[in-house]
């Protein structure tokens, strides 16, 4: 029987960052070892078909949130591959690691700036125990040594821990949608849409919004979304 990894912290997030990783990093023919990482991930399908099923029920309208419309159609897009394969068990792993190696990163990604996260929702950390738990299951089926094994025990924990400030990443892709769907300039986009706490939005503001929305273009760009730039924009 396979050996899966028993986290005593919730194992919906971990599992989809170890994953992320493990898909990327491991080096096995081992059956067990795949199947091990494809009992993992299926502890994320719950909450992954909850997630399309509002996708689905919930479209954006496309004319009012154009760059929101055209992320959601790839995060539905991957979110379909990865449920695929881990319903396919330790063949459904191999084909993700082969052919999608950074699927569970990208669907990562996408949700950075798509769902906000709730406030006073529980982070989920990797105990000692859970280290520990997954430093030997490397070692014993993933074919790696301690050195590796505890570096990468390391860069799970620290994926896990909490970012700081909350990310204003959902609004700025709110801002795209506004900047496309009427053609406002940054000025106006600054006066209407600032979240800053100055109560006149000034250029500093309008210099803000540009450099937040050129970084959402440039994600929005590595899965093949492009848009026009605004040259008929409505306002100075």
């Amino acid at each position: 029987m396979p050996v899966g990894i028993n986290f005593r912290a919730g194992r919906e997030r971990i599992g989809m960052v170890v994953n992320s990783l493990v898909v990327t990093e491991m080096h096995t023919d081992s059956p067990d070892a795949w199947e091990a990482i494809s009992e993992l991930l299926r502890s994320t399908e719950s909450r992954l078909e909850s997630d399309l099923a509002f996708c689905r029920d919930y479209p954006p309208d496309p004319g009012k949130h154009p760059a929101t419309t055209a992320l959601l159609k790839e995060y539905v897009k991957r979110v379909e591959i990865l449920l695929d394969c881990s319903r396919r068990g330790a063949d459904g792993m191999k084909y993700l690691a082969q052919n999608h190696p950074y699927l569970t990163n990208e669907i990562q990604e996408i949700e950075g700036w798509i769902k906000r996260r709730k406030p006073n929702m529980p982070l989920r950390s990797l105990s000692e125990e859970d280290q520990d738990a997954l430093g030997d299951w490397l070692i014993k089926y993933a074919s790696s040594s301690y050195s590796k094994a505890r570096q990468f025990v390391s860069g799970v924990a620290k994926s896990l821990r909490p970012k700081g400030a909350p990310s204003k990443r959902v609004q700025t892709l709110k801002i795209l949608d506004a900047r496309l769907a009427n053609g406002w300039s940054y000025s106006m986009l600054a006066s209407k849409m600032c979240d800053c706490d100055a109560k006149v939005h000034n250029s500093y503001c309008s210099e803000r919004i540009r450099k937040r929305l050129k970084e959402l273009e440039s994600v929005l760009s590595k899965y093949g979304i492009h848009f026009k730039p605004a040259d008929s924009v409505k306002y100075p």
